[in-house]
């Protein structure tokens, strides 16, 4: 007789940052200098784009502005630029440069960007109306009333819960298979596991298990 020991273990959730993991994370990508990349982070906070004492959480309006940065001014949302800026500055430290040519060149690079953006502002602006509750739209999400981008089984679902919803769909199969249960037990179990899955995917998880159609949609 050979005696077997099966262990079901999930994989570990993303990590949330806090201030300090941010500070390295900012080191590591060199974003900011040693005298400005704390006061960036206090900035984030102040601004109401982060909140949370221990751990740091995107706001609705962090993820608003985040989210309009990547799609309307894409320029801002990689660190090359500020990488640049920094650089030239370093270069004026060592003498490389003058102040005169990095201003004169700084001056070019900025107003190239003033010009494009205000192009863009008034959808911008409009973003985050939408983003923040405060303009309308024809359709929100069934779980958390932001703007709906697609439906799902009858129910609107915003970007996120969209996403949530595809990735549970694809892992779906393999933790079924890993918990040896059928798709509906490993959804309860999805459902339950606050430490190993996120909210909007717990949150899917639910929505299906009360609803045959979002059940069926995620087969």
């Amino acid at each position: 007789m050979v005696g077997v020991d099966v262990k079901v273990e999930w994989s570990q959730s993303p990590v949330r940052l806090d201030k300090a993991s941010l500070l390295r994370w900012m080191e590591s990508v060199n974003i900011g200098t040693e005298g400005t990349r704390a006061r960036i982070i206090e900035t984030l906070y102040k601004r109401g784009y982060l909140e949370g004492a221990r751990k740091s959480q995107v706001t609705p309006l962090g993820e608003a502005v985040a989210t309009i940065i990547q799609t309307l001014f894409p320029e801002l949302s990689k660190p090359d630029l500020t990488r640049r800026f920094e650089a030239m500055i370093e270069e004026i430290r060592s003498g490389r440069r003058t102040r005169m040519e990095v201003v004169e060149e700084s001056k070019k690079a900025i107003s190239r960007l003033i010009e494009s953006f205000l192009e863009r502002l008034d959808s911008a602006a409009r973003e985050i109306g939408v983003s923040l509750g405060s303009i309308e739209v024809d359709e929100t999400c069934h779980i958390c009333g932001r703007r709906a981008v697609s439906t799902v089984g009858g129910y609107s679902l915003c970007s996120n819960h969209l996403e949530a919803f595809e990735r549970l769909r694809k892992a779906l199969p393999r933790t079924a298979s890993t918990l040896s249960s059928t798709p509906r037990e490993a959804l309860e179990a999805i459902a339950r596991s606050r430490s190993r899955a996120g909210s909007w995917v717990r949150e899917i998880a639910a929505l299906a298990l009360g609803d045959e159609k979002v059940y069926e949609a995620l087969l």
